[in-house]
């Protein structure tokens, strides 16, 4: 039972901090935006966040591949290990892993 209440309080924390991130931006400004992080199974063609790496490099945009689970060395394996600075972050991730990735956005 702990771990649910656990669980529920973690998708708060993320819907939370999603929201007010969202805040001071609107969709199209963030569009206009030329550096991107997708962090997820990025490498996975099966998984979504291939796919929104791949629309995004469609449409001109730098995209850095973050997976902290990579071992082979394909992806960054955090944020702070990308080579510039990054614009907009795409989660497509566990609720889980969510707070822990926002924390090191605000890093």
């Amino acid at each position: 039972m702990a771990s649910t209440e656990e669980d529920n309080k973690d998708t708060m924390l993320s819907k939370q901090v999603v929201t007010q991130t969202r805040s001071f931006s609107t969709g199209a400004e963030m569009l206009k935006m030329s550096c991107w992080a997708v962090v997820g199974d990025v490498l996975n063609s099966n998984k979504p966040a291939f796919q929104v790496v791949n629309k995004l490099r469609e449409n001109d945009k730098i995209v850095h591949l973050v997976n902290p689970r990579d071992t082979e060395g394909k992806c960054f394996t955090s944020l702070q290990a990308a080579p510039q600075p990054i614009d907009v972050v795409d989660l497509i991730i566990s609720p889980k892993v969510g707070p822990s990735i926002v924390e090191e956005m605000i890093e």
